[in-house]
């Protein structure tokens, strides 16, 4: 089996966490994964979920880069993150 692969996961309520929790478990048993899920959304709707996707997304920006490979991942998920925000006031 591969190193353990750290999945947070941000859902609106608990019905989606235990099914995403579940899917996420059984594609990692199939492809031979090791996984460990941190639930990181807050309860109470849509809007809290995504003002806690947003904290999360400002805190990885800011966090420290382990290692190249995480650092490769990371220069990507910046861009990604910056043209998500652009489209989304409209530019």
């Amino acid at each position: 089996m591969n190193s353990l692969t750290l999945v947070d996961l941000f859902v609106e309520d608990q019905a989606h966490e235990e099914f995403l929790k579940a899917m996420l478990g059984r594609i990692a048993d199939e492809e031979q994964r090791k996984i460990r899920i941190r639930v990181r959304s807050a309860r109470g709707g849509h809007g809290r979920a995504l003002e806690e996707l947003s904290l999360y997304q400002k805190g990885v920006l800011k966090g420290p880069i382990p290692d190249d490979n995480a650092r490769s991942y990371l220069h990507r998920y910046r861009r990604e993150l910056q043209e998500m925000e652009r489209c989304a006031k409209g530019d």
